[in-house]
């Protein structure tokens, strides 16, 4: 704690003003006032070099500031507000950047494609300091150096970003950890519910998944993929298709839990029991799956953890602390966490006995870049 602390203190410095841009631009502040508030009756290369000198300190002029922009806000765009799955992280990464004088913003892509060349367009002009993309695309399918400013990827991978710091879970791993649990305690016959094509994370859970289908020797049945997206509604549509099998499987793995809590909802409604009549396992251990009927078996993400040091790494950016060669590219270690929707097959399986919050600590399952942070 007390090395955080002293790293956030490096982090914490005065709100830059228009004498500091004059000086890193080497001209007069009153050529840094025209240039940014009437850059038309400026020289393009004075213009040009107040910028970037205004963009180095994070500087914003009063006329940028009433019209939202500032250069101590950070901009977190998600696929969605609203979802459950977010909170943790975004809770954990304000706390951090606030300490060091920073606000954020989020914003989420849902609905309109336009949202995304919005959003793009106010990184451009300098509106946030830096962003944090939770949603697995980079605003107008640009990249890092499009943009011009820190960014660090945080739950979501980019196709051919590996210039980008990321911070996720290790989705694989942990998807091979669940499903080996429910071969464990008797199931063969096993169904995925997948999130959507597109996503990294998806995949590499779907992968986790063969995998662990593939070491115990069990065949996959390709009508017991389900695609889904990641919500309700699609763990809904799923339990349709579990429903019409002739011959249904006796445990399904989804992608997240907001699916798997769709699922179970309307089998329940269909006069199915979870777990006796079909075991039911998600990923994410969002805030609701322990209250959830039944309580949820799920891998619980280290979300604060990742919020953090996404946080922590994206203020070394903006601050030019110690920037390594190469980013960091780190996930975690989940945590399978054993509840009621999953129920032994046979007798003799491994027991059902449920797993407390500090069962196990997550580790690091690849470059230890933590340290260097």
């Amino acid at each position: 704690m007390a090395n955080l602390k002293k790293r956030l203190a490096s982090f914490q410095t005065r709100v830059p003003t228009v004498k500091d841009v004059a000086r890193l631009a080497k001209v007069s502040s009153a050529t840094v006032s025209r240039a940014l508030a009437n850059p038309r009756l400026v020289a393009s290369l004075t213009r040009t070099r107040v910028e970037e000198a205004a963009r180095k300190l994070g500087y914003a002029s009063s006329s940028n500031r009433r019209a939202g922009r500032s250069g101590r806000t950070v901009l977190a765009i998600i696929p969605r507000l609203g979802s459950p799955f977010f909170t943790a992280f975004l809770d954990a990464a304000t706390d951090l950047l606030s300490e060091s004088g920073y606000s954020m913003v989020v914003g989420d892509l849902r609905g309109s494609t336009r949202k995304d060349g919005l959003f793009e367009q106010a990184l451009r002009e300098g509106q946030f300091a830096g962003v944090m993309l939770f949603s697995g695309s980079i605003p107008g399918g640009g990249t890092r150096s499009t943009l011009q400013l820190p960014v660090v990827l945080a739950c979501n991978d980019i196709p051919g970003a590996e210039d980008l710091a990321l911070f996720d879970a290790a989705n694989r791993d942990g998807a091979r950890q669940i499903v080996s649990y429910l071969i464990a305690i008797g199931h063969q016959r096993i169904a995925h519910l997948s999130g959507p094509p597109r996503n990294i994370e998806a995949r590499e859970r779907r992968a986790g998944f063969l995998e662990a289908m593939d070491a115990a020797g069990l065949k996959v049945d390709p009508n017991l993929i389900w695609e889904g997206d990641f919500y309700l509604g699609s763990g809904v549509a799923a339990a349709g298709r579990f429903l019409a099998c002739a011959d249904r499987p006796t445990a399904v793995f989804a992608a997240n839990d907001q699916m798997a809590m769709g699922f179970i909802t309307e089998l329940k409604a269909a006069g199915i029991n979870v777990p006796d009549q079909v075991s039911v396992a998600g990923f994410d251990d969002i805030e609701y799956s322990s209250i959830f009927d039944p309580a949820l078996t799920t891998m619980r993400q280290p979300k604060a953890e990742i919020g953090r040091l996404a946080a922590l790494e994206l203020l070394r950016q903006m601050n030019d602390v110690e920037v390594p060669e190469r980013p960091s590219r780190v996930r975690l270690g989940c945590d399978l966490i054993i509840r009621n929707s999953t129920k032994a097959l046979r007798s003799g399986a491994i027991s059902q006995t449920p797993v407390s919050s500090a069962t196990r600590k997550s580790r690091l399952l690849t470059r230890p870049d933590i340290a260097a942070i």
